[in-house]
Parts: structure tokens; C-alpha cells; sequence
């Protein structure tokens, strides 16, 4: 995830790229990569996906884009936690697989009317395959986790029956 918001960063020269994934059972929306000079401030933050602020989590929730042009117009809209505060444009994606958003693609401009209806189309035909990408990561992450619970299942019956004695009746 780091490469894509590297990539977009460098490649449109957007000053802010963040991407988050949604985690609906644990109602929450966690900072995974990003681009730009507050990228590193924000490992380890969070969201609260029912967090009535914020674009973000109206995104996450609703699973369509906001163009938000001008921040100071959108009632949505909530300054970053960390500096610099000088967002004025935003473009916030959802990345959706199976009609479920499973992250959130959020760039952000220190210009307004830094995006347009062109950027949003492009990203949104982008965000199909960042969403499969995520997809696959937590599939591999959840098997191994599963491989992982069998091998030390395995492991404990085989000490079990190790060391117990077959009594007949």
C-alpha cells in the first residue's frame, strides 16, 4: 500500500495520499500508508467508522466518492490531527470488493479546486483494483493465521497422545 499512495503522490504530485482500510466489525477505519510530509505522523491513527465528522467515515460508511473542491464548504469535512492543517481540497474514494468498502483511498490538496470530476473518474476506475490488492492481503494474512491455529493444534494433540497411557477395560 505504501507503493500506491508513493506512486500517486509522485506520479500527480498531490501534496497528501492516504490509504486507510475498513474494518466494519470492529467499526473501524486504520491508517495503513501515505505520501506527503504528515504521512509519518499518522501511524497508528484511527478513525471511528460511525464517527458522524469527518469525510472519511461518511465515505466509508456510504461507500461513494466525495470531491469536495473547496473543505471549508463541506459541513463533512474535519482538519487532520496532524500538521500541517492547510487541506483545502480533498478527494476521498472508496475502494469497494463485493459492494463492501474495504478501504479508503484520501487525497488531499493545499489548493482548492485542486481536483475535478476528471480525477474522481480516474480514481474510482484506480480503486477496483487497490480493493482487490487489499482483498488479497488480508485472504493471505487470514491463512496464515488459520495454518498458524493448526499447526499448534496439531502440535498440542500430539503431546496429548504422547503422553497418555491407552487403559483397557
Amino acid at each position: 500500500m505504501a507503493d500506491t499512495a508513493r506512486l500517486i503522490h509522485e506520479r500527480f504530485r498531490y501534496p497528501y495520499v492516504q490509504l486507510f482500510t475498513v474494518h466494519p466489525n470492529r467499526r473501524l477505519i486504520e491508517y495503513e500508508a501515505g505520501s506527503g510530509k504528515r504521512s509519518s505522523k499518522l501511524k497508528g491513527y484511527n478513525l471511528d467508522l460511525d464517527d458522524p465528522q469527518g469525510i472519511i467515515p461518511w465515505v466509508a460508511r456510504e461507500g461513494q466518492t466525495v470531491l469536495a473542491k473547496d473543505v471549508s464548504l463541506d459541513p463533512r469535512y474535519r482538519p487532520s490531527p496532524v500538521p500541517p492543517k492547510n487541506t483545502c481540497c480533498e478527494l476521498t474514494v472508496p475502494l469497494l470488493f463485493n459492494n463492501k468498502t474495504v478501504g479508503i483511498l484520501d487525497i488531499q490538496s493545499d489548493k482548492a479546486h485542486a481536483f475535478n470530476d476528471d480525477d474522481r473518474l480516474m480514481f474510482e476506475a484506480v480503486a477496483d483494483t487497490i480493493a482487490s490488492a487489499i482483498r488479497n492481503a488480508d485472504l493471505y494474512r487470514s491463512e496464515q493465521w488459520r495454518r498458524q491455529v493448526a499447526d499448534s493444534l496439531r502440535e498440542v494433540a500430539g503431546l496429548l497422545s504422547a503422553n497418555v497411557a491407552l487403559t483397557r477395560y
